[in-house]
């Protein structure tokens, strides 16, 4: 049985991850960007969502990823939902690329505009964005990727 991320996508965690990732790699991200490529949605995982109950799943990834990966990594993961919040509200193009079941959960993603300050003005924010992107183009049943081992390799240089 299929372990799906937000809604019905025709991927599952794993491969949700390992595409995300691979746009990481192919797009020559440092190290710690393929980390929060392939971890951004840690905190839906069955081993991370329960202690972190009635937590967004992005908060709850990197609250367990905190003391588990760097600073960068954690904050991106986190921020991965106030990109596709702000991409929503400064590109009309970019809500059209969204998949169904992304639109969905835009529902209880909402962040203010005065919320989304600190992020936007954060140094990596650019980062995030491009993460966010990655995010929504991985959701690709039967794609090609980059095995694990591939993945923890490059992530071995964190």
């Amino acid at each position: 049985m299929k372990e799906f991320f937000d809604g019905e996508e025709g991927v599952d965690e794993l491969g949700h991850a390992l595409q995300c990732a691979t746009h990481a790699l192919r797009g020559g991200a440092g190290p710690e960007l393929v980390a929060a490529a392939f971890l951004h949605d840690v905190g839906r995982a069955p081993a991370v969502a329960p202690a972190y109950p009635s937590t967004p799943h992005q908060r709850a990834g990197a609250l367990w990823l905190g003391p588990r990966a760097s600073k960068k990594v954690a904050w991106l993961v986190e921020a991965h939902v106030p990109a596709k919040v702000f991409l929503v509200g400064s590109e009309p193009a970019y809500f059209r690329s969204l998949s169904p079941a992304s639109v969905t959960s835009l529902g209880y993603q909402r962040v203010d505009e005065l919320e989304l300050g600190p992020w936007v003005s954060h140094p990596w924010w650019p980062e995030a964005l491009q993460l966010r992107r990655w995010d929504d183009a991985a959701k690709v049943p039967g794609a090609v990727t980059a095995t694990v081992d591939e993945v923890l390799k490059e992530l071995k240089a964190i």
